[in-house]
């Protein structure tokens, strides 16, 4: 798969100017057109405070399936306990939550149409379904999966730029 920018040494936030200009290059629209948001009402943790959303500037991500790459927006809510002895502040998101640092999955967050891996990626499970058979039955390996991605789904990008991007993923990913 290819990622949108390049990520900083430090895997920090990816830069806002390659994001417009890869997605204007894979046509996409800036405007966000699914929201994925928490099931949660009320903490899954304290079970007291409800789950409030957090307005984010960069709440934007992609979402990688069969059909190719299209925008979402993640809200992000916070538990509202604000205990003065020891304050909940977990954070629910599109199937998991944040606490004390980690991330937890929902037990069946298999069962949701999207499965978020980070901040800023999500892959359809059917996708992720079709990929694990490629890659169990006919031996597939990653780089020539993201090959077939990118020249089914992203004929707009430049060359050195798909190669140089799945390099990068290459390397994340045996890291």
């Amino acid at each position: 798969m290819c990622s949108v920018g390049e990520r900083t040494a430090n895997n920090a936030e990816l830069d806002i100017e390659s994001i417009e200009e890869e997605m204007s290059a894979m046509s996409l629209s800036k405007t966000p057109r699914i929201t994925l948001r928490s099931k949660f009402e009320r903490c899954p943790i304290c079970l007291v405070g409800q789950m409030v959303e957090v307005k984010r500037e960069k709440s934007e991500m992609l979402i990688y399936g069969r059909n190719g790459v299209r925008l979402a927006e993640h809200k992000e809510h916070r538990c509202s306990n604000q205990n003065t002895i020891q304050p909940c502040r977990v954070g629910a998101f599109y199937g998991y939550i944040t606490f004390e640092g980690d991330k937890i999955y929902d037990t069946d967050c298999l069962k949701n149409e999207f499965l978020v891996t980070s901040n800023q990626t999500a892959f359809e499970i059917s996708y992720l379904i079709e990929l694990v058979a490629v890659i169990y039955l006919l031996q597939g390996c990653f780089q020539s999966i993201a090959k077939k991605f990118n020249r089914l789904n992203n004929r707009h990008l430049p060359s050195a730029t798909q190669e140089r991007r799945m390099e990068i993923y290459r390397k994340t990913l045996t890291s």
